[in-house]
């Protein structure tokens, strides 16, 4: 990855300082965007084990978001309901709900965005929350798998109630290679460049509800979904030593980045919900010598170049879009399946908890 430099501290800048010169986009990094309240799921697969079996399942989407819901066929046995979708992206992001802190059955149910390979294989990256009659979890997990199911799976963070919240905002960074990052609610809960993942473009994103329940239907609900290019924001043609930096409306900097020998700079903005309403400015010497005519929409992977020219680089789409509406990928539907691993919520003399999949 790029070195990017962050603000240690909240940095405040004064509003309506003038510039010299002004900052452009020159190139969107918004791949798909799909606020899951407008009615419109034209850009979503859906299927799963319960389509396949003839359990109970739902979905509808309102201006309160993406409802799918489950209820399994035999209780103890995993059911999962999808929409899914092909990505050539490296950020995705979505807003999930568990629908309660504890549901009445002895079962389990879960929720959670996945990222997985585009090949043929159940190998994949989930954020996912479970919940059962004992209380919930907020969990990352890492799969290895066949076409039929995950045979190696790698807990990689993993939190029981807490105070968490019931809904929360999950982002996954991964270039499919060897780099991922995974954020909640904005704080980062694990990061790697040194993993093996080997997966295949286009990935393929799931929004997906599992159940072991037979007594009753359980709901998740998702918002905000979106696949970027990239978790940086590059600025380009800048002075070389001059500081690049994002900046919102209240004047606070919410990343920065030095400008290199070849006037690039590269801010993070992988942890922000996005789109991200802020200026792109230029600094030398603590004085501003670029700026984006007015407050943008930030995506990542967008690339803004300093030009003497003025102009406006306009807002990001209101409704579903997509940049690659005919890549749909290959699409899964054992995505979720098979993970065994076995969590105590109070340690070894607890009960175990089944996270996102069948115990043995």
């Amino acid at each position: 990855m790029v070195p990017v430099i962050l603000a240690a501290t909240p940095l405040v800048r004064p509003a309506g300082a003038a510039s010299l010169l002004s900052v452009q986009r020159t190139s969107s990094g918004l791949v798909t965007s799909d606020p899951l309240t407008t009615g419109d799921t034209s850009l979503w697969t859906f299927g799963g084990v319960a389509v396949d079996t003839g359990a109970p399942h739902q979905s509808s989407e309102d201006s309160s978001g993406l409802h799918l819901g489950v209820q399994a066929l035999i209780g103890g046995q995993y059911y999962g309901y999808f929409a899914a979708r092909g990505e050539n992206a490296q950020l995705f992001h979505a807003r999930l709900s568990l629908p309660s802190a504890t549901i009445p059955a002895a079962q389990n149910f879960n929720t959670g965005l996945y990222v997985q390979t585009g090949g043929s294989n159940v190998d994949y990256v989930t954020c996912a929350g479970g919940v059962n009659n004992q209380g919930y979890f907020w969990a990352v997990v890492q799969t290895i798998g066949n076409p039929n199911q995950a045979t190696q799976f790698n807990t990689l963070w993993f939190q029981w109630m807490n105070n968490q919240p019931l809904t929360r905002d999950c982002t996954i960074i991964t270039n499919g290679s060897n780099f991922l990052q995974v954020y909640l609610d904005g704080s980062l809960v694990y990061s790697s460049s040194s993993l093996n993942l080997g997966y295949q473009y286009p990935l393929t994103t799931f929004l997906e509800v599992e159940s072991t329940d037979n007594t009753s239907m359980h709901f998740s609900t998702y918002t905000n979904y979106y696949a970027t290019s990239s978790n940086l924001v590059t600025v380009t043609g800048a002075l070389s030593g001059s500081t690049a930096e994002l900046v919102d409306a209240s004047g606070r900097v919410l990343a920065s980045g030095q400008v290199d020998g070849s006037g690039t700079a590269h801010l993070d903005v992988g942890m922000y919900p996005m789109p991200i309403n802020a200026k792109v400015e230029v600094f030398l010497l603590g004085l501003m010598v670029a700026s984006t005519p007015s407050t943008v929409q930030v995506y990542g992977g967008d690339v803004y170049s300093v030009t003497t020219e003025l102009g406006t680089t306009g807002n990001a789409p209101a409704g579903p879009y997509t940049s690659n509406p005919s890549l749909n990928g290959l699409i899964n539907s054992n995505v979720g399946q098979g993970i065994s691993v076995n969590l105590g919520p109070g340690g070894g003399s607890s009960p175990p908890l089944c996270v996102l999949g069948i115990c043995p």
